[in-house]
């Protein structure tokens, strides 16, 4: 699958690009778009991975149009992440396209929020906030997930460093809503509602307004 990660917000991007590098479980051979040739390309994506089974290819900028167009015909086994720093116009049928926008993302904080404080109310109309901007269903759920890995770490009193203290300290207070044990339940319950979604077994639109009602239970 070849996906494309674009927009105006490219903390929220290269933040995307960063975790699934990181969740990859495979090589990773980065390109920079910009100097990226056909051959280039070619080669890239005939080479085998040397210790994996899979290899992710990652092209680093928006490569030129002939190369988009390239891409968007490549084999559906190939995979390819683009990251371009800036929002573009285009149409590309057959590559995965992720608009990343600075209101989306601070609304999905907003939903994630909502989510760790259990005011499942708020969390559903600001799920429907997000899905009406058309909102990437990752966005989505990095912002959930993020939030209750921070959450977990409050309750194991383990919050990393870096954080501003008053940071922390709405952590913490949102985190005391909640047992340890539940929060993982909710996080795995999360994780396999985003696996269902990849696979088309499950709306994602439906799955996640059962797993934000699901949060009243405890």
């Amino acid at each position: 699958m070849v996906t494309l990660l674009h927009g105006n917000n490219t903390l929220a991007s290269r933040r995307y690009l960063l975790d699934f590098k990181t969740k990859f479980n495979g090589e990773v051979e980065e390109v920079d778009g910009r100097r990226l040739t056909e051959k280039d390309l070619n080669e890239a994506l005939s080479s085998l991975p040397m210790f994996f089974a899979k290899k992710l290819l990652v092209i680093q900028h928006a490569p030129r149009e002939n190369i988009l167009k390239k891409l968007n015909n490549s084999p559906k086994e190939a995979e390819v992440i683009i990251w371009a720093e800036k929002r573009l116009n285009l149409k590309l049928n057959q590559i995965k396209v992720l608009e990343f926008k600075e209101t989306s993302e601070l609304t999905s904080f907003k939903l994630a929020e909502a989510a760790a404080n259990k005011n499942v109310k708020a969390a559903l109309e600001t799920l429907e906030r997000l899905l009406s901007e058309k909102c990437p269903p990752e966005l989505i759920v990095g912002a959930l997930h993020r939030e209750i890995r921070l959450l977990i770490l409050a309750q194991e009193g383990s919050l990393a460093a870096p954080l501003p203290s008053f940071v922390v300290k709405k952590i913490e207070k949102r985190s005391s809503n909640w047992e340890v044990n539940r929060l993982k339940e909710v996080l795995e319950d999360l994780l396999n509602l985003d696996e269902r979604v990849k696979t088309g077994k499950t709306d994602f639109r439906l799955g996640m307004i059962m797993w934000l009602l699901n949060l009243e239970k405890g």
